[in-house]
């Protein structure tokens, strides 16, 4: 069930900071295309937020793991059946870096198959077929950073191949904005994100550790600063527990009469 903390008490403040940020942005100035991306799903909190997407009349691309498919088969069709798109975020979510291409070639294989048995059940039409690499990694990371190894290249170029001859889709439009550690080049297949909430950081054990109040610097700043000539991609997460700050989000775009695209 999602939680409400965050939006009272001690989190008020926050919230009614970013509203304020929000209140002076006209709808106008928003020119851009905006997609919702949802990774790591589903989970004991999807069909709540397809809910609260529901109640705001947006839906989202859910780039989901196979092993969680298989853990949430019900949660799955509620989604092909609320009319989101499921995309493909590999059975397991490793780096791809790190694993053969054979190793790679499995874990998109073994979610694909789950992934069309639950179209096929629901008598849905799948209207797209999309790939996003865990953890943003294409490939040719080395220490967390794209590297020019001719080794690392090559095993990217083997991975785009692999999705160009299974069928996936690249992104519907361009140019998006990048703010991650790679950005999408223009005969890639997957899909990278703009930006990035960093939900994910929140709590975290390690130096990736952000506040709930740094979260929302960022993202006050994004909405100011972004490239409006730009599409955005936005990238969130189906994690259980960071599930109580998913609808302030969505009540912060919402705010601005901002609706998001599907693919």
């Amino acid at each position: 069930m999602l939680r409400s903390a965050w939006w009272q008490g001690s989190g008020g403040d926050i919230a009614s900071n970013i509203l304020q940020v929000l209140s002076m942005i006209r709808q106008d100035q928003f020119e851009s295309f905006f997609y919702l991306t949802i990774d790591d799903g589903p989970s004991a909190d999807t069909s709540e937020k397809i809910r609260l997407l529901a109640d705001h009349k947006n839906r989202a691309s859910w780039f989901c793991l196979g092993k969680k498919l298989e853990n949430y088969p019900e949660t799955a069709m509620q989604l092909i059946e609320s009319g989101h798109v499921i995309g493909n975020h590999s059975y397991a979510h490793p780096h791809f870096s790190a694993i053969t291409l054979d190793e790679c070639r499995d874990e998109i294989v073994r979610t694909e198959k789950i992934i069309e048995e639950l179209y096929s059940k629901s008598d849905a039409q799948r209207p797209a077929k999309l790939f996003r690499f865990p953890f943003g990694d294409q490939g040719h990371l080395e220490n967390g950073k794209p590297s020019n190894n001719p080794e690392k290249l090559l095993h990217k170029a083997r991975l785009q191949q692999l999705l160009k001859d299974m069928g996936f889709q690249k992104k519907p439009v361009s140019p998006v904005e990048h703010h991650g550690v790679c950005s999408n080049q223009p005969a890639d297949i997957d899909w990278l994100w703009s930006y990035d909430i960093r939900d994910w950081a929140i709590g975290h054990t390690d130096g990736f550790r952000l506040s709930p109040e740094k979260v929302t610097k960022n993202l006050i700043s994004f909405l100011k600063n972004y490239d409006k000539k730009k599409n955005q991609i936005i990238l969130t997460h189906d994690h259980e527990k960071t599930a109580q700050y998913f609808p302030y989000f969505i009540e912060a775009f919402s705010e601005r009469g901002l609706a998001f695209y599907l693919p």
